[in-house]
C-alpha cells in the first residue's frame, strides 16, 4: 500500500516503534517490557532507512552530507541547546552547569545530555547514513561493499563490548547501525515477500518472537550492550517480519482506520517524537506529579498526554515553519 510514494505499513512499523520508545522512556514496572523493546525498537529505524535508501540518488557525497546536516544535525543542536537552557533555568531538570551540558552535547552524547531522550540517535543516524552513502558511491563491487559494511558493524560492537570505548556523537552505535542499514538495503528486494496475512499465524509468530527475545540477553544500542551479535541481528529481522505483517493486517481493517492514521502520523513525522518525547515526559510528569495519582493511572495519563501532544505537533509542523525545526 503506497500513498504519495510512501509505504503505509512502513510508516505503521515506525509509528509502533515510536510508541515503544515513548513507553520505554516513561518506564513501566515490568523488566520484560524494557528487555523486549530494546531488542529492536531503535535498530528498526536503521533497518527501515536501509530499505528506503534510494540507490539512484545522484547527489554528490558533499551535497548528501550537507543535506543530512540540515535534516538531522541542525535539529539535534537546536533542541539540545533549548533543553540545556530549560534544564538550567527551571525546576524541570537536575543537570548542573551549562559548560558540562555543552561538553556532553558535543562529545559522548549518549549519556548525561539534559532532557535528551532519543537525541543521541540523531548523531548516530547522521553518521550511519553518511557512511553508507560514501561506501555506496565509492565501492562498486557489491561483495566488498557488503563485507565493509558488516566489518564496520563488528568494529562498532567490539569497541563497546570488548574495549569499553565510547566514541563521540554515538559513533559506536552508528557503526553498528551501518550493518543493520545494509541488511535493510538487501531486504528491499524481498519486501513484498515479507507478509503473513493469516491472523492466527501472525499471532503465533508474534508470541514466538516475544519468547525468543525474552530468552536472549538484554540489548541496548545507546549503551553499547550486545551480548549475542547473531541473536541481536536475527531478532531485528524477525521483528521487522512480525511488525510488517501486523501493520499490513491492521491496515486491512477499515474500522481501525482512525487508529492506523494516528500511528502513521507518528511514523511519518518520527523526528518530532525523537526530538520532543523526553521533554514532554518531563513536562507532563511534573504536572501530574503535583497530584496524588495511583502510579498506574499516572503512567497511563502520562503516556496518553505525551503521545497525543506529539501527534498534534506532528500535524501542525507539516504545514508551518515549525517543520524547519525538525529537518524539513
Amino acid at each position: 500500500m503506497k500513498t504519495n510514494d510512501r509505504i503505509e505499513y512502513i510508516d505503521m512499523v515506525r509509528g509502533i516503534c515510536i510508541i515503544y520508545m515513548i513507553l520505554g522512556h516513561i518506564g513501566f514496572p515490568s523488566p520484560y517490557f524494557d528487555h523486549y523493546i530494546h531488542a529492536f525498537h531503535m535498530p528498526m529505524f536503521f533497518l527501515i532507512s536501509g530499505i528506503l535508501f534510494k540507490a539512484d540518488c545522484e547527489l554528490g557525497i558533499f551535497e548528501y552530507i550537507k543535506k543530512m546536516i540540515k535534516k538531522v544535525i541542525i535539529p539535534y543542536l537546536f533542541w539540545t541547546f533549548i533543553f540545556l537552557i530549560i534544564d538550567n533555568k527551571t525546576c524541570l531538570g537536575t543537570f548542573s552547569g551549562i559548560r558540562s551540558g555543552l561538553y556532553y552535547i558535543f562529545t559522548t552524547n549518549n549519556v548525561k545530555v539534559p532532557i535528551a531522550g532519543a537525541l543521541w540517535f540523531l548523531t548516530s543516524f547522521f553518521f550511519c547514513n553518511s557512511l553508507f552513502y560514501i561506501l555506496f558511491r565509492k565501492i562498486r563491487n557489491k561483495t566488498i561493499f557488503g563485507i565493509t559494511s558488516i566489518s564496520l558493524m563488528i568494529v562498532g560492537i567490539s569497541l563497546s563490548k570488548y574495549f569499553n570505548i565510547n566514541l563521540w556523537w554515538s559513533l559506536n552505535s552508528a557503526l553498528v547501525g551501518l550493518g543493520i542499514y545494509y541488511l535493510g538495503y538487501l531486504l528491499k528486494k524481498e519486501l513484498n515477500k515479507v507478509n503473513f496475512n493469516n491472523l492466527v499465524l501472525i499471532v503465533i509468530l508474534f508470541l514466538l518472537h516475544v519468547l525468543i527475545i525474552l530468552k536472549t540477553s538484554y540489548v541496548n544500542m545507546r549503551t553499547g550492550s550486545y551480548p549475542n551479535v547473531i541473536m541481536f541481528t536475527l531478532n531485528i529481522l524477525s521483528s521487522f517480519v512480525v511488525y510488517t505483517s501486523i501493520s499490513r493486517k491492521l491496515l486491512q481493517m477499515k474500522y481501525l482506520k482512525p487508529l492506523n492514521k494516528f500511528i502513521m502520523i507518528l511514523g511519518k513525522e518520527s523526528m518530532v517524537s525523537l526530538c520532543l518525547n523526553q521533554f514532554l515526559i518531563v513536562l507532563f510528569g511534573n504536572i501530574y506529579g503535583m497530584f496524588n495519582f495511583n502510579v498506574n493511572l499516572y503512567r497511563i495519563l502520562l503516556s496518553v498526554s505525551v503521545i497525543m501532544t506529539l501527534v498534534f505537533i506532528s500535524k501542525i509542523s507539516k504545514t508551518t515553519k515549525l517543520k524547519k525545526l525538525f529537518g524539513r
